[in-house]
């Protein structure tokens, strides 16, 4: 007989938990006619279940009955896994407790500053020694100054190019380094700077390079003969010559459109003068010729875009696109612009000087190198008339 407190009875539910039961609860639970009516019904209704779909399946013919037959065993096999992930939730929540618990005894300590070998000969019986090597720290020392690498040189000229033959510009240069004019300006004659007279290299576009990046551009038009443009060449390299590797040049030429440095292949930026770079432009300076017109706007606009610090611009004549009037008109706010005339007359000097005086620079009056002139004489330079497919390139097309 029970007492009269109710004991309690504790029974196992059907996901394998315990449930706390009294004892009148506990027979309810477990009477076997409940618990088989329970059965019969579930049964029934699997069984209802079952025919219903194999109606629904008879009914359907084709493709459409194939894809009745997956999705019911689709919900089939979805009502399987989710009884049975139902019933391992607290299995897995266990195990992951577990690897977290194991996870934290493997925590990493520090190590000791010294690093222990362990040699074992193939003998079992051997004695096992030890080896205790010290790590010392590594020490690091600033870098010394070295001197910078020589960069990428310029890009070579296109083989397409015939060379003209021409000596070496500077091989037999002696005496005064230019010639002044017959008649100089007043201007040359109050600014004497880039005239050769005193000692040491200086030179047309001038004496003191304490800024980084130079650009010059040069006329190249059929009027610069007799040693003009020779002179211009053997000035241009003496200037070159005279940079370090820390420094940066470039050369445009003008005439009938701008030719950037070391055309057809142009290089896009200025270069570092190191000396493969200067012997690479004094190559490429031995290829260029004369060309009809007198166009330099876009030279000059060419120039300012490179954004140097100092320009050079020399010629023998007026531009024939106004390029003086409009960059006298539309000065740059900060890059120095000199200017030098090649033996021109008055009015183009003035025009020069306006030009220089914009941009806070000096006009200088140029005159023709001996060495200049006898090298034109001995190895006279082409003139192109005509459209060409490396120079000339916007000149009229050679008539039939």
């Amino acid at each position: 007989m029970p007492s009269s407190a109710t004991p309690l009875l504790e029974d196992a539910a059907s996901d394998g938990s315990s449930v706390v039961l009294s004892e009148s609860e506990s027979v309810a639970v477990l009477d076997p006619l409940a618990v088989l009516e329970g059965l019969s019904q579930s049964e029934q209704l699997a069984e209802q279940t079952r025919l219903e779909q194999e109606s629904q399946i008879a009914e359907e013919s084709g493709w459409r009955k194939y894809a009745l037959i997956l999705q019911f065993w689709l919900q089939a096999r979805k009502a399987k896994l989710v009884r049975q992930l139902s019933g391992s939730g607290i299995s897995i929540a266990v195990h992951v407790a577990i690897l977290l618990l194991l996870a934290s005894m493997f925590l990493v300590t520090e190590q000791p500053d010294q690093l222990v070998l362990m040699a074992s000969p193939s003998n079992n019986d051997a004695i096992v020694e030890e080896v205790i090597v010290d790590i010392q720290p590594l020490e690091i020392t600033e870098p010394t100054e070295t001197s910078e690498p020589e960069p990428a040189p310029a890009a070579e000229a296109s083989e397409a190019a015939e060379p003209i033959e021409s000596p070496d510009f500077l091989a037999n240069v002696s005496g005064l380094a230019i010639k002044p004019p017959a008649a100089p300006s007043k201007a040359a004659a109050e600014d004497g700077d880039g005239m050769a007279k005193a000692a040491g290299k200086p030179t047309v576009f001038g004496s003191k390079f304490s800024a980084i990046n130079y650009v010059f551009v040069i006329d190249n038009s059929n009027s610069m003969t007799r040693g003009r443009f020779e002179t211009a060449l053997i000035q241009l390299m003496l200037t070159v010559n005279q940079l370090t590797p820390k420094q940066r040049f470039y050369v445009i030429f003008y005439s009938d459109t701008a030719y950037g440095m070391m055309h057809p292949n142009t290089v896009k930026t200025l270069v570092p003068a190191t000396q493969r770079n200067k012997n690479l432009l004094g190559q490429w300076l031995q290829t260029v010729p004369l060309c009809l017109q007198t166009r330099g706007r876009k030279a000059i606009q060419a120039a300012i875009d490179l954004d140097p610090d100092v320009i050079y611009i020399l010629g023998d004549g007026a531009f024939t696109d106004g390029a003086d009037d409009y960059f006298t008109k539309n000065p740059h706010e900060r890059i120095l612009i000199h200017t030098r005339g090649m033996e021109v007359d008055k009015k183009n000097a003035e025009s020069f000087q306006k030009l220089a005086k914009a941009h806070r620079g000096n006009y200088q009056d140029v005159g023709v190198m001996p060495e200049g002139a006898l090298m034109a004489q001995k190895y006279p330079r082409p003139r192109n008339s005509v459209r060409g497919p490396i120079w000339g390139i916007t000149l009229p097309l050679k008539k039939k």
